[in-house]
């Protein structure tokens, strides 16, 4: 009796420390997100094509001005922060996953050799919004969209990597 008694009490202790480990796992994972979500926004002009769901590297192509326009022919309209904003280094180092300065100096490369425009640069989060609202065609990012706000501005989500 005495042995299983033992076993017994080894199997639960094994129980909880692998339900405890588990946890210990979550957390980590959770602690390991940013502090606030960057959501990526277009103009509701895409929403015909596949602008509603993009991938990372589209986005890339995109904002490294290879990819000039919808699938549905209209231009892309670029906009982005300035270099030293924090939200534009956030979206530049999680979402492409590239430097900013890296980013900016591929924008000088396809503006100076006359094969592209370069993105309008807006001066904060609000005027970006406000920007992507009134041009067809534009997309840029910003840390929350209000979901109730009824307007011409739709989030865009982001499939794979």
């Amino acid at each position: 009796m005495r042995l299983r008694d033992l076993i017994r009490k080894f199997a639960i202790s094994m129980k909880s420390m692998s339900l405890l480990l588990l946890i210990c796992f979550a957390f980590l994972a959770a602690s390991s997100l940013p502090a606030f979500a960057l959501e990526v926004i277009a103009h509701q002009a895409q929403t015909q094509s596949t602008a509603k769901h993009l991938t990372v590297r589209e986005l890339r192509a995109i904002y490294s001005l290879r990819l000039k326009q919808w699938p549905n022919g209209l231009p892309i309209t670029v906009v982005a922060l300035s270099n030293d904003s924090i939200l534009h280094n956030d979206f530049c180092k999680k979402i492409l996953r590239v430097f900013p300065h890296q980013l900016k100096l591929g924008w000088d490369r396809v503006t100076f050799s006359g094969l592209g425009r370069p993105p309008i640069i807006a001066k904060n989060k609000d005027e970006m919004y406000e920007i992507i609202k009134n041009t067809p065609g534009a997309i840029g990012y910003i840390d929350q969209i209000n979901k109730n706000s009824e307007s011409s501005v739709i989030p865009v989500l982001l499939d794979g990597k």
